[in-house]
Order: C-alpha cells, then structure tokens, then sequence
C-alpha cells in the first residue's frame, strides 16, 4: 500500500527475507507497517511452498484480504 512502485521487482523480498521489522520505509514498501508484512509473510510462506511443489498459486487476488 502507498508505493508509487505497485507490484515492482523485489518487493516479495520481505515475505521471506529478513525481519518484517526491518521492511518498513522500503522505498517499495510504501505505507506497510511491519505488522501488514508480517501477516502477508505468514501467508506468502505455505504458498510459496505448495507453488514449489506442484506449480498451484493461490494468493488471494485481493491481496487486502490477508492483512486486514
């Protein structure tokens, strides 16, 4: 949310590198607190993992309803 960037390269990077802590003020990151990211992070990671597996992507389309 916030980002002038939208969707850019990289900005999954804090949904599995580092702290969520440390992602907020990323230039890409915009407005989302560390909270958001962290919630995006605990459902990013189980479906990264099963698109590894099997190819199957199923992040909602509204991303908005994972962090709210």
């Amino acid at each position: 949310e916030g980002s002038s960037y939208g969707a850019a390269h990289c900005s999954e990077l804090p949904f599995f590198a580092g702290h969520a802590d440390t992602w907020p003020g990323a230039i890409f990151m915009g407005t989302t607190d560390a909270s958001a990211i962290a919630r995006l992070r605990g459902a990013f990671i189980p479906r990264l993992g099963r698109f590894i597996r099997s190819g199957e992507w199923t992040l909602p389309s509204d991303i908005s309803s994972v962090i709210n």
